[in-house]
């Protein structure tokens, strides 16, 4: 009787769909990032896109491999950007990390766009102290 048991256990865990928590961030694809650029276009005012997925290793400023993804994917979406927009990078700060790790944190992805996927260093602006950082991931600050 108790292997009976212990086999609808084992079965129900196997058959059952892995369930997605709610704070796990999504990664978005270059038609995303796009459609959010193209629909702040009309603005006059700065605008936010956040970037939950670019997260760092630790308290570092390492890159995680879905942050790279990301970033993969960003810099496609700033590849069919037509007006070639400037924007400011805001990292969010590791809760026990040493001091000015948030600004060192968005130097890293700011180097790994132009490094790595070609974005050219004259889009980038240095981010507004007024601005606030974001929790998790980074934040995309489009000028007008």
């Amino acid at each position: 009787m108790i292997r009976r048991y212990w086999l609808l256990t084992a079965t129900a865990a196997l058959c059952l769909p892995r369930v997605v928590s709610a704070e796990e961030p999504v990664l978005l694809n270059a038609d995303q990032i796009s459609f959010q650029l193209s629909r702040t276009k009309s603005l006059l005012k700065h605008t936010t896109i956040d970037l939950p997925t670019v997260t760092f290793i630790g308290a570092t400023d390492k890159l995680t491999a879905s942050a790279k993804r990301q970033l993969d994917e960003l810099a496609r979406a700033l590849g069919g950007d037509e007006q070639a927009r400037t924007f400011a990078i805001l990292a969010g700060p590791a809760p026990s990390g040493p001091n000015g790790i948030a600004e060192r944190r968005a130097d890293a992805v700011r180097d790994y766009l132009v490094r790595h996927r070609g974005v050219s260093a004259a889009r980038f602006t240095s981010a507004d102290p007024a601005q606030r950082a974001p929790v998790v991931g980074v934040s995309l600050v489009l000028g007008p």
